[in-house]
């Protein structure tokens, strides 16, 4: 995209004069004391150590995608990359885990991240989706728009008390300020500005792209595909819900990017209401985080020779 000149939109966005907010293909995630940064087929994680120094690791990746078209059309493309994300991911947490872990033997293997992921998988099954369905069932007896619509505030509330319940804990609530380094990096770079620690902490901590508004979009995706589910057999409530993720995700995801891209009323309303919980899940960075996510941010777009961007020193 082109530069031109920015305005702010209702305190959260930069959108350009063409209507489009500001769009890369560069996406992120906050990591133990890091970010991980990934643009195309290369992803970076860096991390700062307990002796105050920056460790980075690059990853060149083969993507299926590349081999197999089918992958990136749409709505297969969002399953797809929802999948490769969560690999991806936890990795670079398992990564950024170790550096922090001096014994050897005590460093978490690849089969130890897998079942914690797979134990979480199942936490938030129970918690996200067979609670709120629970519930729904003892206070609405009959399958439509009303008892998909409980139960759909009682996923939005879990989630609400979720967020704000884990932010107490000193770690987590480090992440998220990492999560808002992730940000305001991510930002700097698709304004073609020199990712310095000065440009990027001028830039807001919420953005489009971010994981949580995906997820904004999947709870109420959820409720519009639930409609569709008009058994009152609690069992087969529960089973149906679990065989609509695939293309709740695939749905969400085609959302998200269309929302992120373009700047109109709906596209406005989508980002907005996720910015309202991205405030739960990022907090304002320091300087040294920012440094952190810049570290990772340069290492995956040095080669993009199309932005002509000059990568230079932190300040």
């Amino acid at each position: 995209m082109e530069k031109s000149v920015v305005k702010q939109v209702s305190g959260n966005s930069d959108i350009s004069k063409d209507g489009k907010v500001c769009f890369s293909k560069v996406g992120g995630q906050a990591v133990i004391d890091g970010v991980m940064m990934r643009n195309k087929n290369k992803v970076a994680v860096s991390v700062r150590t307990s002796k105050g120094k920056i460790v980075s690791k690059t990853v060149n990746m083969s993507l299926l995608s590349d081999k197999y078209v089918t992958l990136k059309w749409p709505l297969i493309r969002g399953v797809y990359n929802l999948f490769s994300s969560m690999i991806i991911g936890m990795r670079t947490l398992m990564w950024s885990t170790n550096m922090h872990i001096e014994k050897e033997e005590e460093k978490i293997s690849t089969k130890e991240m897998f079942i914690t992921i797979l134990i979480s998988l199942v936490f938030a099954i129970g918690i996200f989706v067979l609670l709120p369905l629970f519930l729904t069932n003892l206070l609405v007896h009959k399958a439509g728009i009303f008892f998909n619509v409980v139960d759909g505030v009682f996923r939005v509330l879990f989630f609400i008390a979720y967020i704000l319940l884990i932010s107490l804990m000193p770690d987590v609530k480090r992440v998220f300020m990492y999560h808002g380094a992730e940000h305001k990096s991510i930002y700097c770079y698709e304004h073609k500005l020199p990712l310095t620690v000065k440009n990027a902490k001028r830039f807001s901590r919420l953005h489009p792209r971010c994981g949580t508004n995906f997820l904004v979009i999947v709870l109420f995706i959820m409720v519009f595909l639930h409609t569709f589910i008009v058994t009152d057999v609690f069992y087969e409530q529960f089973l149906l819900r679990i065989a609509l993720l695939p293309i709740i995700a695939a749905i969400s995801y085609e959302v998200l990017m269309f929302s992120a891209k373009y700047n109109n009323f709906f596209t406005r309303f989508v980002y907005n209401v996720g910015f309202l919980f991205q405030r739960l899940t990022t907090k304002e960075p320091d300087d040294k985080m920012i440094e952190v996510a810049l570290t990772s941010l340069k290492l995956v777009v040095k080669d993009d020779k199309k932005r002509g961007d000059t990568v230079s020193d932190m300040s």
